[in-house]
């Protein structure tokens, strides 16, 4: 056998390898015991994530690529036998569905550590003649670092979370508000009645700091520009003692001028624009380094302070996410013209 042949079967066989840990299972345990008191019979599923197919990304391989997490077995199914290994049906009339909205892992590299995360957000309900009662909710991100990979103890969080969400609630007793079958289905626009921001038909002029305040509609401070443009012009910001101060971008989660809201994303102010009860803008987010082009949410949504450094930018038509103003991608704009850097940077 060749030299030349022997190593092509290397080259091939390396390929081949490097090719299959793009996917990464993701695979719940088994309960260590059957739950005490448990109260329900029944566990539906209702899968409202963005994408049912994938959980985001880790890194994998020796080369630290980019590996979708995408369960063998699907995660509902997943679930689903996880309830009915954990709980002692006998007996029980109560049903249960769980609605899934969100499980997503990302990892980003900062100098020499590997930092990850995992948003977890998901709701219980009691279904009963039609009706479906809330017994609990869960809207929560955790984060993981390492100067080694993070990926193992990312998962290990993951499934944490999903089997503790239901392991600790089935001998729970509903008690929150009671919903139709077609609230459940678009618990969304039900959330979002109850948010200012998405229910009036004008925006206050001023700074907001945090989304919490964007979505009160209740401006941190006022604001004045100069000249009047936004990205060409300087932000100052008013203090209780009528004094201005010059207004970094990076440290201000939104601004409304002469009512046109904006976000501020890496430096910069892009409108926003509001489409079918959300909001959207097109702009430059940050991308991780280290496995490829994922986008991270923002400073204030999933690794929060963690992507001050590291990653690169790219463009990308953007919703806000109505719960905790995060970034969900909508796709990357391709060849996109640079955007002017806002001055009080």
């Amino acid at each position: 056998m060749s030299k030349t042949f022997i190593s092509l079967l290397f080259i091939s066989l390396l390929g081949t390898s490097a090719h299959a840990q793009n996917i990464v299972d993701f695979r719940l345990n088994a309960p260590v015991a059957k739950a005490s008191g448990n109260l329900y019979r029944a566990i539906k599923i209702m899968d409202l994530r963005n994408d049912t197919t994938s959980m985001g990304f880790v890194k994998t391989g020796f080369f630290d690529r980019r590996g979708s997490v995408i369960p063998k077995t699907p995660l509902t199914t997943q679930l689903s036998q996880y309830f009915y290994k954990l709980a002692d049906t006998t007996g029980k009339t109560r049903g249960m569905l769980l609605l899934l909205r969100r499980d997503k892992f990302e990892v980003m590299t900062i100098g020499t550590r590997d930092y990850g995360a995992f948003s977890f957000r998901a709701n219980l309900f009691e279904a009963k003649d039609g009706q479906y009662r809330q017994i609990a909710s869960i809207d929560t991100i955790s984060t993981v670092s390492s100067a080694m990979t993070v990926t193992t103890a990312l998962l290990d969080t993951g499934k944490k979370f999903l089997e503790k969400f239901i392991s600790d609630n089935v001998s729970t007793v509903p008690n929150g508000a009671i919903y139709s079958y077609n609230d459940i289905l678009h618990l969304d626009s039900m959330e979002k009645r109850a948010i200012k921001l998405y229910n009036t038909p004008t925006y206050a002029d001023g700074l907001y700091l945090t989304y919490k305040s964007f979505m009160n509609q209740m401006p941190d401070k006022q604001i004045t520009v100069e000249p009047s443009d936004v990205n060409y012009g300087v932000v100052n910001a008013v203090d209780a003692n009528g004094n201005t101060q010059r207004v970094k971008p990076r440290k201000v989660y939104a601004l409304v001028y002469h009512g046109q809201p904006y976000i501020s994303s890496r430096g910069n102010y892009y409108p926003l624009k509001k489409d079918s009860g959300d909001f959207y803008f097109t702009g430059a987010v940050r991308v991780s380094s280290g496995v490829g082009n994922m986008v991270l949410v923002s400073s204030f949504g999933m690794l929060g302070a963690l992507i001050g450094s590291g990653g690169s930018e790219a463009t990308f038509y953007v919703k806000l996410d109505h719960v905790d103003g995060g970034f969900i991608q909508i796709k990357r704009i391709e060849d996109a013209p640079p955007v002017p850097s806002s001055t009080g940077e």
